[in-house]
């Protein structure tokens, strides 16, 4: 899909459509405010928009903030966020460890022979551990 670009000409004193590099001389860019169709995100009413500025301020009333990505964010704040992640992921990998120990222990799970003989083994290995370091 192609746009057609428009600047403003100064000897004319209008926006005209770009014409060859010629013309370029005389010509100054324009902000353009249009951007293809696009469905906002925000809410569930399956809004159109084709304005950038328009877009913007839809989201704005919405509570979203526009920053044009993270960069925006401090390096600080980043690693902040980043650790606050990685924090939540490790307790949820604990309790979910947790949860299973438990249903392993109570019969919960049904295991193969092999698998119970793996997890006598282990035991044993641990107690034995536990031995060494008293």
């Amino acid at each position: 899909m192609t746009r057609k670009v428009y600047y403003f000409n100064k000897e004319l004193q209008k926006v005209v459509e770009r014409g060859g590099e010629e013309d370029m001389q005389s010509f100054h860019a324009v902000h353009q405010d249009t951007m293809d169709p696009i469905v906002s995100m925000a809410t569930d009413e399956g809004l159109v928009f084709t304005s950038r500025s328009a877009y913007k301020r839809h989201l704005k009333m919405h509570g979203f903030e526009v920053t044009g990505g993270s960069h925006i964010l401090g390096e600080k704040e980043q690693r902040a966020r980043i650790e606050a992640q990685k924090a939540k992921r490790r307790a949820d990998i604990k309790h979910d460890i947790e949860v299973n120990l438990n249903k392993l222990k109570w019969g919960m799970i049904p295991l193969s022979e092999k698998e119970k003989h793996i997890c006598q083994q282990e035991e044993r290995a641990y107690r034995e551990y536990k031995k060494r370091q008293n």
